[in-house]
């Protein structure tokens, strides 16, 4: 696990954006299990399951790998962030 930790932490001195973009996930993430617990639980009388995560023929399957995509994309996006960063040696 140690040896895990040190590659992440020499990636991230690396790709410093790579921070951001891990971020971004987790919030989408988050938001994907709200939505998914508030859509499911508050407005389940009339449908069965209006917010679906799971089949491809519903708006919210397409619409969290879209951002999922987007926030991973973000890493790649730009050049590198300003300010000072200190690179890890190990």
């Amino acid at each position: 696990m140690r040896y895990a930790a040190v590659l992440l932490i020499k990636r991230l001195g690396r790709f410093p954006r790579f921070e951001t973009a891990a971020d971004l996930l987790v919030f989408i993430i988050g938001a994907k299990l709200l939505i998914d617990y508030f859509g499911n639980n508050l407005l389940a009388a009339p449908v069965a399951h209006p917010v679906d995560f799971h089949s491809p023929t519903h708006f919210w399957f397409w619409a969290f790998w879209v951002a999922m995509a987007i926030s991973f994309a973000v890493e790649f996006m730009g050049g590198k962030p300003k300010g000072d960063l200190q690179v890890i040696q190990g």
